[in-house]
């Protein structure tokens, strides 16, 4: 009776594990909201919006880290010159009813889209100070070392005498302990380096690889590329918006459900 209540335990178990490794992982997903203009391309909905000669060509690509990424394009159908960069670009939260959206009391105003470049440049800093930091642990890591191989032999070489033989254990241990703490340290140093190293080098490779930078779009041009803004996950409305030159042009995205 026992092995049947067992066995039916185990099955049950089995069954429930299986149903929860099968359940489907919620995906972050932002649609476009009461556009106008829009069209399903290669599964992804692309919606257009205009004003004073400007378009702009927008869809939700999705997420990488902390950051919303879109596909945009931006239209120049003036008969000058536009300069255009990604912080032109602004990602404000929104309530379903397009009001502002608060967390605890506090508006959030929304974010600037990144600058690859700028990007580039702060991970080339980091990756310096790395360096720096690295071989400094280097210098600091030899030092102990040394002095604990130094401290190890002074205390084996010391007299035989019972006094002697203590104060000699106790040195051969400060010794030990010193050098086997540079080691260590030392190895821990790199790893941490290598690691640092490896992650600022591939967020480096992401941002070489973009398109979308500051640019001087020509009458009858466009440019083209992914746009990355950091994005609020809880809020229900986001905006996305564009300075022309009488106002703003807007492409509003609402999150899956």
């Amino acid at each position: 009776m026992k092995k049947s209540i067992y066995l039916l335990y185990s099955i049950s178990v089995f069954i429930l594990g299986l149903i929860t490794g099968c359940t489907p992982t919620k995906v972050f997903n932002l649609e476009p909201f009461g556009a106008t203009n829009s069209t399903v391309i290669n599964g992804r909905t692309v919606v257009k919006e205009s004003k004073d000669s400007v378009d702009i060509v927008a869809s939700f690509v999705g997420l990488y880290h902390d950051y919303a990424v879109f596909d945009i394009e931006v239209f120049n159908r003036t008969n000058h010159d536009l300069l255009v960069a990604p912080k032109d670009f602004m990602l404000k939260p929104f309530n379903e009813d397009k009001t502002p959206y608060f967390y605890q009391n506090q508006e959030y105003v929304g974010y600037l889209a990144i600058d690859p470049t700028e990007e580039i440049i702060k991970l080339d800093n980091r990756m310096v100070k790395e360096e720096k930091r690295i071989k400094t642990a280097k210098t600091v890591n030899t030092i102990l070392a040394i002095a604990g191989a130094v401290t190890l032999i002074a205390g084996a070489t010391k007299s035989s005498g019972y006094r002697e033989t203590a104060s000699a254990r106790n040195t051969m241990a400060l010794g030990e302990t010193m050098l086997r703490f540079g080691l260590t340290k030392g190895a821990v140093d790199r790893s941490l380096y290598y690691s640092r190293m490896d992650q600022y080098a591939s967020e480096k490779d992401v941002w070489q690889h973009q398109t979308f930078l500051k640019n001087i779009i020509s009458p009858n041009s466009s440019l083209r590329g992914d746009v990355f803004i950091r994005y609020t996950a809880a809020a229900p409305l986001m905006q996305i918006s564009f300075p022309t030159q009488s106002d703003d042009i807007v492409i509003w995205f609402e999150k899956g459900k």
